[in-house]
């Protein structure tokens, strides 16, 4: 599929969902164009993972309608990438680093033919793209906690997806893997479109082009211009928004610091 840089990638129109009788997300609105790179924050409970499984097709809408590369969730998702903020897996189950990435490209039909050349050079590629390469015959559980961040994305963008999820991606990293990450992000999102959750205020200095502040409803912002941080009074999320925390803060080279 060709997709221009002017297509809206993700659309939600007046999308509720409920758990139950307990209200999650409520008329939610939101176009997300081709190369954007949208950073989501917001309260626990606030919906932010709903939103996340929303467009993965894996919830429904109770209201309204989700559309993925103009698809539904569902026939999109082999060109959606999607790092989860920690292994779904037993991290005590013997399997190499390059068998988990080479799992992202299970497919209809996996077990009729198996993975063929071009799966493993894609996984070959992931590997080198997140730096692991000399990690590939390593068991998982012997790496450290950035190494299993690194293996997560490696597995995500092993199909090269049009759009990548990433959930608290650097979560229990140290600065230096936060600042690969960021890089990293910031090469990917030349031709992919990067929705991430986060409540990591440091991340917010590089790359980030708007913030979704999630709080049931959704309220979009510019990202802050270095320099000048705007505020806005109407977000739903005021107690973690970080443009509302950033009118109180300013960047400079190396990342945010207090006024």
């Amino acid at each position: 599929m060709k997709t221009l840089v002017s297509d809206v990638v993700i659309e939600f129109r007046n999308v509720c969902f409920s758990y139950g009788q307990t209200p999650i997300l409520v008329d939610i609105n939101l176009s997300v164009p081709f190369r954007d790179f949208l950073a989501i924050v917001g309260p626990n409970g606030g919906g932010k993972t709903t939103l996340l499984k929303l467009i993965l097709g894996f919830l429904s809408p109770s209201q309204g309608s989700v559309t993925v590369l103009g698809m539904s969730p569902e026939e999109a998702r082999s060109k959606i990438g999607y790092m989860p903020q920690r292994p779904s897996y037993n991290t005590s189950f013997p399997i190499t680093v390059f068998d988990m990435v080479l799992s992202g490209r299970i497919k209809s039909g996996f077990f009729v033919m198996g993975y063929d050349k071009n799966d493993r050079k894609a996984a070959e590629y992931a590997l080198e793209l997140t730096g692991l390469t000399d990690y590939k015959n390593a068991r998982m559980e012997e790496l450290s906690g950035g190494q299993v961040q690194r293996a997560l994305l490696a597995r995500a963008v092993v199909n090269r997806p049009l759009v990548l999820l990433l959930d608290e991606p650097t979560a229990n990293i140290d600065v230096n893997g936060k600042m690969q990450f960021t890089e990293l992000f910031s090469h990917l999102n030349q031709d992919t479109t990067l929705i991430m959750v986060s409540h990591d205020l440091d991340l917010f200095s590089k790359g980030i082009k708007r913030i979704a502040c999630v709080n049931h409803t959704l309220y979009l912002h510019a990202a802050p211009e270095k320099g000048g941080p705007s505020s806005s009074f109407r977000c739903p999320a005021k107690e973690v928004c970080p443009v509302e925390l950033l009118t109180h803060l300013h960047f400079n080279g190396n990342g945010l610091n207090h006024v």
